[in-house]
């Protein structure tokens, strides 16, 4: 037969010892609760964060880095492609030829094109 104490006041006239009692008392352990050694653990140290975003933001960083870094080389080739056909046709320039620059044209959507114009 259990006796229902709700508290020391009904524990002292059931004659319970509760000295006896919290020296026999035991923590019933549980994985939703923590104890204050392991919660101190956790706050002592965390976790270290997920390493996978990190990694792919840096990969994507890198690879911007590379389409830039592509993009400047391009257009650095177009820049001396450019200079060498001016080059080109100030050597050829006859004297009965009229002459016009070189001059690249650029349409965002389509690849550079340059037009030379050489008219005799």
């Amino acid at each position: 037969m259990s006796l229902l104490l709700k508290d020391a006041n009904d524990a002292l006239r059931a004659g319970i010892d509760l000295k006896r009692v919290l020296n026999e008392a035991a923590v019933i352990p549980h994985k939703q609760i923590l104890t204050f050694s392991e919660l101190r653990e956790q706050v002592a140290y965390p976790p270290p964060p997920p390493l996978l975003p990190l990694l792919l933001l840096l990969l994507l960083f890198l690879f911007l880095l590379l389409l830039l870094l592509l993009f400047l080389l391009l257009l650095l080739f177009l820049l001396l492609l450019t200079y060498l056909l001016l080059l080109l046709q100030l050597l050829l320039l006859l004297p009965s030829t009229s002459f016009t620059f070189c001059t690249p044209s650029f349409s965002f959507f389509t690849s550079p094109l340059f037009s030379c114009f050489l008219s005799i």
